[in-house]
């Protein structure tokens, strides 16, 4: 395997493993209880890393579990000037019911 198919499998693996940290179902569900609770209808998850995770593994999971619990959800573009030379463009999901 070359370098760079490597790095690129290293880098995917480490995505992956953030957002299913990142998504945990369980987590998700106390989070927009406590929003619900607060009065507000919507709940976006913070990135801490400005990865495009919206076709992950752990992504897909949630999405359908929204589904099955008539939640709706978007994408929401988001900007990032952690990296320069300038900003990173990349999806937070935003829960709403």
């Amino acid at each position: 395997m070359n370098m760079r198919l490597n790095l690129l499998e290293i880098a995917t693996k480490s995505r992956e493993n953030y957002a299913l940290e990142l998504y945990k179902i369980s987590v998700i569900e106390q989070a927009i209880n406590q929003r619900a609770e607060f009065g507000f209808r919507t709940y976006r998850i913070i990135q801490d890393y400005p990865f495009e995770l919206n076709e992950t593994i752990a992504a897909k999971q949630l999405e359908l579990w929204l589904d099955q619990n008539d939640l709706g959800f978007n994408w929401r573009p988001t900007k990032s000037l952690a990296d320069p030379p300038g900003p990173i463009c990349y999806s937070e999901l935003e829960i709403n019911w």
